[in-house]
């Protein structure tokens, strides 16, 4: 089970699986996030804050 506050790099996430959750993102949430605000936002807690204020 993953956290809201767990690293994705920690979980053993690298590069390339991040760019496929990139995709996986951009067709759920139908808007692109660019790859290097996930490598800055590596939590689910991160990168909710992140898209609140980056609303379309």
């Amino acid at each position: 089970e993953v956290g809201v506050h767990d690293n994705f790099f920690d979980l053993g996430g690298q590069s390339l699986l991040l760019v496929r959750v990139q995709a996986r993102l951009a067709k759920r949430l139908n808007r692109d996030i660019p790859i290097l605000e996930l490598f800055r936002r590596p939590t689910i807690h991160a990168l909710a804050a992140y898209l609140s204020q980056e609303s379309p």
